[in-house]
């Protein structure tokens, strides 16, 4: 062979081993598996809020000692008072983080869920965090929530804690935030 042939043949392995590298690169487009079968490869659109002013940060936290007999809401902080001004809606925020334990039921989740005005925050709904420890021993969970276009006025804000079983809701600490246009 000669020496053309040789440099032909190599240039083509070496584009051919190129193109293979590229193309099992490439990302997949095979579908999600979810536990309600197959959702489109691309990720759902995202919902942003944005550009909004701060108007207030009140920070709740404590020791709640809250006992859920199981299958309800139960409150772990006091109800928190607010005003939204007028002129325009505001957007209203709740991080929340809560210890949770005393479970003797396999099984038994839990669940976070701030109420504004009675009415579930629901970007996004109540999430649940995770099980209950069986040993006695506790686990934290952590989420934020919003809800936006509160109207003008005043309203109450208050966080809860959901168990399947019975459970306690022990130590807490919740950042509401206030904002607007």
């Amino acid at each position: 062979m000669n020496k053309f042939a040789k440099l032909a043949a190599a240039l083509a392995a070496i584009c051919l081993a190129g193109t293979f590298l590229t193309l099992s690169a490439a990302p997949q487009n095979s579908p999600r598996a979810t536990p309600f079968g197959k959702q489109s490869s691309q990720p759902p659109a995202s919902q942003f809020i944005y550009n909004r002013q701060l108007l207030s940060t009140t920070q709740s936290y404590g020791d709640s000692s809250g006992y859920n007999s199981g299958g309800k809401l139960v409150p772990v902080d006091s109800p928190l008072k607010f005003t939204c001004p007028s002129g325009s809606t505001c957007t209203v925020s709740a991080e929340q983080h809560l210890q949770v334990g005393g479970n003797a039921v396999t099984g038994n989740t839990f669940a976070i869920c701030t109420e504004v005005d009675g009415t579930q925050m629901s970007q996004p709904p109540c999430p649940t965090l995770g099980e209950i420890p069986t040993d006695g021993s506790y686990v934290a969970g952590s989420f934020t929530q919003n809800m936006d276009n509160v109207q003008p006025g005043t309203h109450t804000l208050q966080t809860f804690f959901f168990t399947p079983s019975p459970a306690f809701a022990v130590y807490y600490d919740f950042t509401y935030r206030l904002y607007k246009p």
